[in-house]
C-alpha cells in the first residue's frame, strides 16, 4: 500500500508525455454515452500506453521494445476485441482479462526496473486517468491485479477527501451529497513544482482550481503580493464567470497538487445547479474577491455568502473622488476593475487595483478617513456599508478577530508612511 501511495503522489521531474499519449490514443476521456465495455477498453489501453511510455522515458526505446517483445508479446498481437476481450464476454470477464494482460505486461516491466518500479508506473497510469475511467478501472480491472493491491482503497480515500474539500467552497455549499459526489468525479489532479506559474495574469481563463496540497501566492499584474492560498482554497473562477482575462498570477510557493475543473464543466455546473435557485453570477464574483482579502480569511463558506449577498456594485469615472481625508467613513470598498489613487495630505501614497481593498477602518469605528481616494480611471467597486457590516459583527466572532488584525496592521502602515514623509521632508531641508 505504501508503495502505491508513493507512486500516486510522486512528483515527476521528467518531461510530461500526456500530449504524446493523446496523439497515440484519443479516447482517454470517453463521451457520456460510452458503454461500460468501451470504458473498460479505454482504461485498459490508456494504462498500456502510460506503462510503455514510462519505460521508454526512464530506460529508452530499446528497453521498451524488450518489454514488448518479452512476456507480453504473446497477447499484445491478439485480434480479438480491444486486444484482450471477445464480444461474448461479460463485463466481469472483460475486467479479469484486462487485469491478466496488464499483469503480464508489468511482469515484463519488472525484468527491466524491478517490482517497485512496476508498482509505481501502474499508479502513475491510474493517476492520469479521468475520474470516470478510474472508477471503471477500480470496479472491473484493478481488484484482480496483484500490482494494484492497496491502490483502490487509497483512491477511495482520495475521493472522500476531495468531497470534503469541495464542501468548503462557497460555490458548492448548497449541493446535496449525491450532487457533490457527481461533481467531484469531474475534477482532474495536476501537480506543480515550487515557482511554477499555475495561471498567468492577462491570459484567458480556461480552468477552475481547488488546492489539495501546498501553498500558492496571488500576485497582481504589477507584481504586488495580494494573498497566499493553501489547502481547501480555490481560484480561477473569476475569469470563468466574467469571460475576462485572468486578473492575477498564481504561483506555487511549495510543491502543489491542484484539482481542476475545465471551463465547459464549470459553466455546465453553474447552469444546472444555481441559475434555477436564483443565485447570480455577480454574487459568485463577489465571493471570489472576498475570499482573497485577509480580513475575511477565517470565514467559512456560509459567512462569505452572507457578506456577498449585501454587497453592491458602484461605478466611478476617472478623477472622481470616492471619499476625502477627514470625512466620516461609512463604507468599505473592493476594487472590482480599474485603479484608484490613495492620497494622504495631498501626496499619492499608493495605487490600488483589481482585488485590493480600502476603507476598512469605517467598518471598525466611526472615525475620519485617513486618506483621500480618487479613481485613476473608470473604476468599478464593490461596496459594503458600515451599518450592514455591523449587523454581521454581532454574528461572526471570526469577523471581529479579522477586523482587529487588519486594524493593527493598517495603523502600523500609516505610521511607516508618516515616518517616510518626515524623513523625506528633513532630506529636502
Amino acid at each position: 500500500s505504501g508503495l502505491m501511495l508513493g507512486g500516486l503522489f510522486h512528483w515527476r521531474l521528467r518531461p510530461d508525455k500526456t500530449a504524446l499519449r493523446k496523439t497515440k490514443f484519443n479516447k482517454q476521456a470517453p463521451k457520456p454515452s460510452a458503454s461500460s465495455r468501451e470504458k473498460i477498453t479505454n482504461a485498459f489501453h490508456w494504462l498500456q500506453i502510460v506503462i510503455l511510455d514510462e519505460v521508454e522515458l526512464d530506460f529508452g526505446m530499446p528497453s521498451q521494445k524488450t518489454v514488448i517483445n518479452g512476456i507480453y508479446l504473446a497477447t499484445s498481437n491478439s485480434k480479438s476485441e480491444g486486444g484482450f476481450a471477445s464480444a461474448n464476454m461479460t463485463l466481469g470477464e472483460m475486467g479479469r482479462s484486462a487485469a491478466t494482460e496488464l499483469e503480464k505486461l508489468l511482469k515484463s516491466v519488472e525484468q527491466i526496473g524491478g517490482r517497485v518500479y512496476a508498482h509505481r508506473i501502474l499508479a502513475d497510469g491510474y493517476d492520469s486517468l479521468s475520474w470516470e475511467l478510474q472508477e471503471i478501472a477500480e470496479d472491473y480491472i484493478l481488484k484482480h491485479m496483484l500490482h494494484a493491491q492497496g491502490l483502490s482503497s487509497e483512491l477511495s480515500e482520495m475521493r472522500n477527501d476531495l468531497e470534503f474539500l469541495l464542501r468548503s467552497v462557497p460555490l458548492f455549499i448548497s449541493l446535496k451529497d449525491k450532487q457533490l459526489n457527481k461533481l467531484s468525479q469531474k475534477f482532474q489532479p495536476k501537480r506543480f513544482a515550487p515557482g511554477d506559474k499555475i495561471i498567468q495574469a492577462g491570459k484567458p481563463g480556461t480552468t477552475f482550481y481547488v488546492i489539495r496540497t501546498g501553498q500558492v501566492e496571488v500576485v497582481s499584474p504589477r507584481g504586488k503580493l495580494l494573498n497566499r492560498l493553501r489547502r481547501g482554497d480555490y481560484f480561477g473562477e473569476a475569469a470563468l464567470l466574467t469571460n475576462e482575462k485572468r486578473n492575477a498570477t498564481i504561483r506555487a510557493l511549495t510543491p502543489v497538487e491542484t484539482l481542476e475543473l475545465d471551463k465547459k464543466q464549470f459553466n455546465r455546473f453553474l447552469r444546472k445547479h444555481f441559475r434555477r435557485e436564483g443565485t447570480t453570477r455577480d454574487q459568485f464574483q463577489y465571493l471570489s474577491m472576498l475570499r482573497e482579502i485577509p480580513i475575511f480569511d477565517q470565514f467559512d463558506a456560509n459567512q462569505l455568502i452572507s457578506i456577498a449577498e449585501i454587497m453592491e456594485r458602484v461605478k466611478f469615472e476617472r478623477r472622481k473622488v470616492i471619499f476625502k481625508q477627514g470625512e466620516i467613513g461609512d463604507s468599505f470598498y473592493i476594487v472590482e476593475s480599474g485603479k484608484v489613487n490613495v492620497k494622504i495630505d495631498g501626496s499619492v501614497r499608493t495605487t490600488m487595483e483589481t482585488g485590493e481593498y480600502f476603507g476598512e477602518i469605517a467598518l471598525i469605528m466611526d472615525c475620519p478617513r485617513t486618506a483621500t481616494v480618487t479613481a485613476q480611471q473608470t473604476t468599478v467597486l464593490l461596496r459594503l456599508r458600515s451599518n450592514d457590516f455591523q449587523k454581521l459583527l454581532q454574528s461572526f466572532d471570526s469577523l471581529k478577530n479579522g477586523i482587529e488584525r487588519i486594524k493593527l496592521r493598517r495603523i502600523k502602515l500609516n505610521r511607516i508612511w508618516d515616518m517616510q514623509a518626515t524623513l523625506s521632508n528633513n532630506a529636502d531641508l
